[in-house]
């Protein structure tokens, strides 16, 4: 039997080169932006479902092309960096919070979880991760994971 390598050019998961629209540039200087308010961490939902793990997280008013998502040993990351809320005017606001342009949250995946194989997809607000279940604890490589 034939070992599948997911991350090898020759066999891939994913149809056609996928380039991302964030860059990590971009990323960390917003990060490192001093913020009026704290970066909010987006709420996350975690279940085990038969044959993977099933993470939610909030993430309104949002596009697909703004999530970074990584994984790295037992570690989900979700970045969001949203560049297109308008300017505001102006004014006399009791609450501001909306020149806040990105937000992470860190996930620990349990051991059996096999983020080679991840998939996600953004509707109606919430961001699915779908991450395997694996038999044996894998040392696995840093990966990207593409929202659909």
């Amino acid at each position: 039997m034939v070992a599948l390598d997911s991350h090898n050019e020759k066999c891939s998961v994913y149809p056609g080169e996928f380039i991302p629209r964030l860059k990590m540039e971009d990323i960390a200087g917003e990060m490192n932006r001093e913020h009026k308010v704290p970066i909010p961490a987006p709420r996350v939902n975690v279940s085990e479902l038969t044959e993977c793990f099933k993470i939610e997280v909030e993430v309104p008013g949002v596009n697909r092309d703004d999530f970074y998502i990584s994984a790295d040993k037992n570690f989900l990351s979700v970045t969001v960096f949203h560049k297109g809320y308008p300017e505001t005017e102006q004014g006399n606001f009791q609450l501001h919070e909306f020149d806040c342009n990105c937000s992470y949250r860190h996930i620990l995946l349990p051991e059996n979880a096999d983020a080679g194989f991840a998939v996600a997809e953004y509707k109606a607000g919430v961001l699915y991760v779908y991450i395997p279940k694996t038999d044996h604890p894998l040392k696995q490589a840093p990966a990207r994971i593409v929202v659909y």
